[in-house]
């Protein structure tokens, strides 16, 4: 016959831990971090549609079969390492909406300004493809732009739009690396698991 044994195990909340157990707590915790929780799409793309700019997609793969389409945006946690792919036309009233949208944001407010001022000065007529290499490890590969006017029917070279469409793919790369620091913190991470009533051995070991 097959023989049954009981072991019993004591189990401590967060808080009972010593601060080396906490500290092994915390590591498990954010190792449980999603990349998707760095990303915010959704005010992304809000974003960059007050700037006049459409990301392309790509296709991501969902367990189960199924498929989403997520913009084709690339970041490293270093914010001079990012890019997005997709077309940028002229918008009107971005600098007005963008203030609107986000009243505290300068960096933005700036984006806005240096393309309205670009517009101006040509017409309004500018249009630009931006690409990317996409990755290669975890480097990503240099943004690049092709301008020209609306119907193409010209190439221009224009550093103001190249740099200004760039600092928004800056932009982006600077709120993932705030949004790392923000889920990796020792106050976040400690609520959560306090939050979610984690339990762990003595060596801060999850249950």
């Amino acid at each position: 016959m097959a023989r049954t044994e009981t072991i019993e195990r004591t189990l401590y909340s967060f808080e009972e831990l010593d601060e080396s157990a906490k500290e092994t707590a915390r590591d498990w915790f954010r190792g449980c971090i999603e990349t998707e929780e760095l990303t915010d799409y959704d005010d992304w793309q809000a974003i960059a549609a007050m700037l006049g700019i459409q990301f392309s997609t790509k296709a991501v793969r969902l367990m189960g079969g199924a498929t989403r389409y997520d913009p084709q945006i690339y970041w490293t946690l270093n914010p001079d390492s990012a890019a997005f792919a997709g077309r940028y036309t002229y918008a009107k009233q971005a600098p007005k909406r963008i203030r609107e949208y986000a009243p505290t944001d300068e960096k933005l407010h700036a984006i806005a300004d240096e393309l309205a001022k670009v517009q101006r000065r040509n017409f309004y007529r500018l249009a630009a493809d931006c690409e990317t290499g996409g990755r290669d490890g975890t480097t990503q590969k240099v943004q690049s732009f092709k301008i020209g006017s609306r119907d193409y029917n010209e190439y221009i070279d224009c550093d103001e739009l190249e740099s200004a469409l760039t600092d928004f793919a800056h932009w982006i790369a600077c709120h993932v690396s705030e949004q790392y620091e923000y889920l990796h913190s020792d106050d976040y991470v400690d609520e959560s698991i306090l939050c979610n009533g984690y339990e762990f051995d003595e060596s801060g070991n999850i249950a």
